[in-house]
């Protein structure tokens, strides 16, 4: 699911696998934050991705 999203905001293979890998990672640090129902977890780790894909093209950006 948060590599696809990856993949169709256009990162290539491993740039979709460092960004999930990233993104499990601030779920297992953020989980504590996380107060809702076990149905809203997939949307609390989306957001994560976003931000996550988000801090990847503004770094992009500046090292170009």
């Amino acid at each position: 699911m948060v590599a696809g999203y990856f993949r169709v905001q256009g990162a290539g293979d491993r740039a979709a696998t460092d960004l999930t890998n990233d993104t499990m990672l601030g779920l297992l640090r953020d989980i504590g934050r996380f107060d809702g129902p076990a149905s809203q977890l997939r949307t609390f780790a989306m957001l994560i991705a976003h931000r996550r894909m988000q801090s990847d093209r503004r770094r992009a950006a500046g090292a170009a």
